[in-house]
């Protein structure tokens, strides 16, 4: 009996024992906290109007960050003038250097114009996760009521477009290249030799004092400025709702074609210009215009701007060219219109100091004509980067680098003096090989080349699903994006990784890109359940997903190595 007892003493302790261990792991299992939160519980947002202010709100988790520069509102009527965004504290990473970010806590209010119907305001932002986790840019939509009041009455009449106001800094960067851009179109042999002539059309006959020769000037620029930017605008209206077709392989090879074709034009081989019968029209026009006065003035830059010069045509095509595929109406309009104060530069020079303030014309200005030719077959590098791997886009890039220095550095030893050729062509040769180096810092090996295969469209992926499948061969698809610093995480020193190579050399390799973050990118996401960048997805050879096997954040090489070698055969 006292044995029974024990034996049965004995099991109900060994029964409690582990029942408190499989509870214990148990509740271990139904507690555990995935490795990242959605987005929206990273980020967790709220908006009230009150009166003529907007308050949004952002509670931010911990080891989660929002960039500044990645605010955008729409449309941009809505928001009075002069609204900026807090200051935001640094962060660094070694892909894109310094960031304003926001942790903890953000809070805006945003001061409303004048609005007489309802109203949806929409957010733009995007953030990441310190651990490694980038989210796809979010928008959230508020529901704006009227607001009058006196002193916001006159915007009211303000009509309300699809524009953003953003706080990007690149913005900037291009405005100011543009700018640039305009200065050496001025310096091109068919412009820089017109601005006397111009600038005596402009001013009229006569005695004409220094202050009223700068602002004649200054009107004449403003005019073809603003052309310019109404064109830009047209052009970008344009191609707003064109910009999943822009994204096209045939659409990217046509505009590669027209933008090799509009540099060959640049290099002398034709002319390309606005039909004759056009040019004889507006130069009639502008031949009526009396210089001297301010209407004229603005008349006259009007015509000048519709009027372009061969020098000026191609770089102006391919400047709108662009643009139309930018997408960005707003933004477009704006960089036209520094282009063109860029070019008005040497005029008001000229209406200020005469030719003492502007270099001698020669034969250098072919070489500026020149480089903008290369900058042409730049852009072309640059959509053709969309189609082609990264390490075929780096020797695009090095052809390229070479060809420019041969040939310019051949027109300078031809066409400038000996002193003047020999400078230039050191500077060329230096600029060649900074850049050159600058290209294959983090050249990735001929390993990953053949490792990844880059699509950017959910079609093209389907396609080499359906590919895999049919081979009876497994799958990885690596989900990446250009403002993802753990995506380039992973490219750079995961997939760069010789063991990870060996681990994946049975696989079809797969890398869809979704940095344009079109409609049709983004309903792949949600289908798919995607959190955020990098994700990778593992599909067995009967192309069915591995979810429980997905990778969501950065994995270094030996993690990642560990992860696949999970995955069942």
């Amino acid at each position: 009996m006292r044995t029974l007892r024990a034996s049965l003493l004995k099991l109900l302790t060994v029964a409690v024992l582990c029942s408190t261990f499989f509870s214990v792991q148990g509740q271990s299992f139904l507690d555990k906290k995935p490795d990242f939160l959605t987005v929206d519980q990273a980020f967790q947002f709220s908006a009230l109007q009150d009166g003529d202010e907007v308050i949004v709100e952002w509670q931010i988790e911990d080891g989660y960050y929002l960039y500044r520069h990645r605010f955008a509102f729409q449309p941009s009527q809505l928001i009075q003038q002069g609204f900026e965004l807090p200051q935001g504290e640094t962060h660094h990473d070694e892909f894109f250097g310094d960031s304003q970010v926001f942790r903890q806590r953000l809070t805006l209010t945003l001061p409303l114009t004048a609005i007489k119907q309802p109203q949806q305001l929409t957010i733009r932002y995007q953030g990441c996760a310190d651990k490694g986790l980038c989210y796809p840019p979010q928008t959230q939509t508020i529901d704006l009521t009227p607001v009058a009041t006196a002193a916001l009455a006159d915007n009211s009449s303000t009509p309300v477009s699809d524009d953003w106001i953003t706080v990007d800094g690149p913005s900037l960067v291009k405005l100011v290249l543009f700018f640039i851009l305009g200065i050496g179109l001025a310096f091109t042999p068919c412009v820089l030799p017109m601005y006397p002539i111009i600038s005596r059309v402009v001013v009229g006959a006569g005695n004409v004092s220094l202050t009223r020769s700068f602002y004649l000037a200054f009107f004449y620029v403003q005019g073809m400025a603003i052309t310019y930017a109404l064109l830009g605008n047209l052009v970008a209206a344009a191609g707003v709702g064109f910009q999943a077709y822009f994204q096209h392989p045939a659409v990217l090879i046509s505009l590669s074609i027209i933008f090799v074709l509009l540099a060959l034009s640049l290099f002398g081989f034709y002319q390309f210009q606005l039909p004759s019968a056009w040019q004889s029209k507006l130069q009639q026009l502008s031949s009526r215009q009396q210089g001297g006065s301010v209407v004229s003035a603005i008349l006259l830059g009007i015509l000048s701007a519709l009027v372009a010069s061969p020098c000026t045509t191609a770089p102006l095509s391919g400047a709108l060219l662009y643009i139309a595929q930018s997408g960005d109406q707003w933004f477009g309009g704006w960089l036209l219109y520094c282009l063109a104060l860029g070019m008005g530069v040497p005029l008001i020079l000229f209406a200020i100091g005469g030719n003492r303030l502007l270099p001698k014309a020669g034969n250098w200005m072919n070489i500026v004509k020149s480089l903008f030719a290369w900058l042409l077959l730049a852009v072309v590098v640059d959509f053709l980067s969309r189609l082609v791997s990264d390490n075929t886009t780096q020797w695009l890039w090095l052809a390229l680098l070479f060809g420019a220095t041969a040939q310019l550095v051949g027109q300078a030893r031809a066409q400038l003096s000996a002193r003047g050729g020999k400078l230039f062509s050191a500077i060329v040769a230096v600029i060649m090989i900074v850049l050159s180096g600058l290209l294959f810092v983090g050249q990735s090996s001929p390993s990953q080349e053949s490792l990844l295969k880059r699509v950017t469209t959910p079609q093209q992926l389907a396609q080499q699903l359906q590919q895999a499948q049919q081979a009876q061969q497994p799958v990885m698809v690596d989900i990446y994006a250009d403002w993802c610093v753990a995506c380039k995480q992973f490219t750079r020193y995961t997939f760069n990784d010789k063991g990870v190579q060996q681990a994946l050399q049975n696989y079809r390799v797969l890398q869809i890109d979704v940095s344009a973050n079109t409609p049709a990118q983004q309903q792949w996401l949600r289908q798919h359940n995607v959190l955020g960048l990098p994700t990778i997805l593992f599909f067995n050879r009967n192309g069915v997903e591995l979810s429980q096997y997905r990778v969501t954040g950065f994995q270094a090489p030996a993690t990642f190595i560990q992860s696949i070698q999970r995955l069942p055969e």
